[in-house]
């Protein structure tokens, strides 16, 4: 059925192979022998799982895009109605980028906007983020895992404090305990 020639049989051949994985199959090509047809069977098979597995890919990739929300990262917060508390560090941030910014009065009232879609991001602090919505809005809210801006927070000690020291201590060494480890992983994960 493919022979007559290289180019012939090759023509022919590709012509059955893409009828084929085009599942319209003519019927005017078939192999007849035994190798023949043990080759059609596994074209046959490999057909139909590249198409299925391609047009699963395109759903799934279309079904979380949706899934994900207007906001998966700090460009998309240009294009979209962004929260955060005045004069927080985060309001300011935004300020300075310069995207808009609506005023939210506390962190709860920010996660509920976004919970009740009023407005698609709310920004604040990781931690506190995280640790509210674990706390206060399970599965109503998702935390991204991007960092758009670092700062520190400090502890405020009177000029010359005999506690520095020994605080910042403290401070390390609990921060190597197992105790130190559950907490984070419990409040903050």
């Amino acid at each position: 059925m493919f022979g007559k020639g290289i180019v012939e049989g090759v023509g022919n051949g590709s012509w059955w192979a893409m009828v084929t994985m085009a599942t319209v199959g003519y019927g005017d090509k078939a192999p007849k022998s035994a190798s023949g047809r043990i080759v059609a069977i596994c074209w046959m098979i490999f057909s139909m799982v590249f198409i299925a597995n391609f047009t699963a890919n395109i759903a799934s990739s279309l079904t979380i895009s949706g899934l994900k929300g207007k906001v998966r990262g700090f460009n998309d917060l240009y294009n979209a109605r962004v929260g955060a508390i005045p004069r927080s560090e985060g309001f300011d941030f935004l300020t300075r980028q310069g995207v808009t910014v609506i005023p939210v009065e506390n962190n709860q009232k920010g996660l509920l906007a976004v919970a009740s879609k009023e407005i698609d991001a709310f920004v604040q602090d990781d931690n506190i983020l995280k640790y509210l919505v674990k706390s206060e809005f399970p599965g109503k809210v998702h935390v991204l895992p991007e960092t758009f801006d670092e700062y520190f927070v400090g502890i405020a000690l009177p000029q010359q404090s005999s506690l520095r020291k020994s605080l910042n201590i403290a401070l390390l060494k609990f921060m190597q305990t197992q105790k130190w480890t559950e907490l984070h992983n419990r409040y903050l994960k």
